[in-house]
């Protein structure tokens, strides 16, 4: 499973501007230092989505970072924020045991990542 979703998660990166390419990567190689040099450069970020998807990964309030998540995956109109929120929900739910919860977030990811594919090409 997760060498599945890694492939998945892979194919949105050469979709991704450099500095998108730079996020992502440092988020598939979970080089939270990086991530977290990355996140003090507000700079860096693309839009006020990928700032709240990256912020809440520091978050140290999981029912703030789901919040986050959640609203990005409602309301987001970058496909490959919404695709990394639904991703993260999906664990989060998973963990907590929340089988059914995780499964519709899952569905989400494999039903997108075709999607995902299309716009790369």
């Amino acid at each position: 499973m997760k060498i599945l979703k890694l492939i998945l998660l892979l194919g949105l990166f050469s979709a991704l501007s450099a500095q998108n390419k730079t996020l992502l990567e440092a988020y598939l190689d979970k080089d939270f230092k990086l991530l977290a040099t990355l996140q003090e450069q507000e700079r860096i970020f693309t839009s006020d989505d990928e700032s709240s998807f990256y912020r809440a990964l520091f978050e140290r309030d999981g029912d703030e970072a789901v919040k986050t998540y959640k609203k990005l995956y409602r309301e987001s109109t970058q496909l490959y924020l919404k695709y990394l929120a639904a991703d993260r929900l999906q664990d989060y739910y998973y963990a907590r045991g929340y089988y059914t919860t995780a499964a519709e977030y899952k569905q989400y990811v494999a039903d997108h990542i075709r999607d995902i594919e299309i716009r790369r090409s």
